[in-house]
C-alpha cells in the first residue's frame, strides 16, 4: 500500500470505481464531473484541492480531500 496524490498520480478510471463503489452520490461516478474536479487547476495554477488516497495493487482503498 502507498499515500499518493490522486490528483497527480491515479487516472480518472480508478477513482471513478472506488466512488462507485463506496460513495452513493452520482455525480461522483460521472468521468466529466471528476476530470473537473480531480484535474482542474485555479485561475492562479494552484491545485484547488487535495486529493489523498492509500492505493493497495492499482486500486484505491481510501481517500480524502482538503
Amino acid at each position: 500500500m502507498e499515500i499518493v496524490n490522486l490528483t497527480k498520480t491515479s487516472t480518472i478510471e480508478q477513482i471513478q470505481s472506488f466512488n462507485e463503489r463506496f460513495i452513493p452520490e452520482k455525480r461522483l461516478s460521472d468521468s466529466q464531473f471528476l476530470k473537473w474536479k480531480y484535474r482542474s487547476p485555479s485561475s492562479d495554477g494552484q491545485e484547488i484541492t487535495s486529493h489523498i488516497g492509500i492505493v493497495d495493487a492499482e486500486k484505491i482503498v481510501a481517500q480524502i480531500s482538503v
